[in-house]
């Protein structure tokens, strides 16, 4: 029969017997985050730790009846082999990203005293997002971090290793905010690609005409262009809703593109560093992005929001749908986010708008 929890130098432990016929075994179950003065230790133990014991008599109890005891599951171990699966089927840039978050909530996992999967408790999970915000970590960033983690322990429920994900439908510690994005004017987009220097003027010129993400036109290829029909098919693999679409090229951006064809030549990426003449690395291309801001005398924004500028400069001259399939996307709400005007901008619109009004007569025409 399982020992009750008992406390010993600041650490909970008990004793079971993972063969009924075997030895007792001392087990380690968690370490009294409670501040106590050595006369008075506590008495009743943390949640974590009951729930911990729990587990351990009742596979205790299982293995009286002939079943043999699960195995520890380390948070470290079970996340790498999760990482190693999931870089499987995402892109490196994503994987990079779910490596720093997954492996942040580890090192907090492990400085909380909890190391084992089935240890994590909800209110940990909370903890752990209101420590990234006591951090300054912004509201968007603490949403993302909850989805990487929140998507792992879903895959440990999956595979057994614990019966519930205690971060589903945890309400999260602050409201959910979303700057707007920057939109630049004509004026202002045509002063940021003449302070840029090749080749990055013209990927300016084609990210404005375009809408196309700067991963996927770093990425670009000559073999994504099909010069007959006018369009830039994304494939699959640099496409962000994991699906192909294609964007039909403006009269700019084609003579941006046939100009260089004309000079670079058809072969390979369509964008290439100056020096090394390889793919412009992302981090690269945001510095110098940054740098052509300052001296153009614009607004600060990102490279995103010249998809974002193209957006809503087509909007005013084109239908929802054809804005929706020009940026590729699946849903028609997330293009009426980078679409939706302020008053001040929709005024000129109402005030050429009527309804129920009888249609102003013409002057006469005076007889010759």
């Amino acid at each position: 029969m399982a020992s009750a929890p008992y406390l010993h130098n600041g650490v909970w432990f008990m004793k079971w017997k993972p063969d009924p016929i075997g030895k007792w075994k001392k087990q380690r179950l968690a370490k009294e985050s409670r501040p106590y003065p050595a006369s008075k230790p506590p008495k009743a133990p943390l949640p974590e730790v009951l729930k911990l014991h729990a587990h351990y008599a009742e596979q205790e109890e299982k293995a009286r009846h002939g079943f043999k005891p699960a195995a520890d599951s380390p948070i470290g171990r079970f996340a790498q082999e999760y990482l190693r699966s999931y870089a499987l089927g995402h892109r490196k840039s994503t994987v990079r990203g779910a490596t720093l978050f997954i492996s942040d909530f580890v090192k907090f996992c492990d400085t909380s005293g909890v190391k084992d999967m089935r240890l994590v408790s909800r209110p940990l999970c909370r903890k752990f997002l209101e420590s990234l915000l006591t951090n300054g970590y912004a509201p968007n960033s603490v949403h993302v971090y909850k989805g990487y983690v929140a998507t792992m322990f879903g895959r440990a429920v999956e595979d057994g290793v614990i019966s519930a994900n205690p971060w589903a439908r945890l309400p999260l510690p602050a409201p959910k905010t979303e700057p707007p994005p920057t939109f630049w004017t004509d004026d202002e987009i045509r002063r940021i690609i003449a302070a840029g220097k090749q080749p990055y003027r013209d990927i300016y010129t084609v990210m404005a005409n375009t809408g196309i993400r700067v991963s996927a036109v770093l990425d670009m290829r000559w073999t994504w262009i099909d010069w007959k029909t006018g369009l830039i098919t994304v494939p699959v693999e640099s496409s962000k809703n994991k699906a192909a679409y294609s964007v039909p090229m403006t009269a700019v951006a084609r003579e941006c593109l046939d100009n260089r064809r004309k000079t670079e030549g058809e072969s390979g990426l369509v964008f290439v560093g100056v020096r090394r003449r390889n793919r412009i690395n992302y981090d690269w291309f945001l510095e110098v992005f940054e740098k052509t801001l300052k001296a153009a005398g614009v607004p600060e924004g990102t490279p995103h929001d010249l998809r974002h500028s193209f957006a809503r400069h087509l909007a005013e001259v084109a239908p929802i749908n054809v804005v929706q399939a020009a940026l590729g996307h699946k849903n028609l709400a997330t293009t009426q986010r980078y679409t939706r005007l302020s008053a001040e901008q929709a005024k000129p619109h109402m005030e050429r708008f009527s309804l129920g009004q009888q249609p102003e007569a013409k002057p006469e025409q005076p007889e010759a």
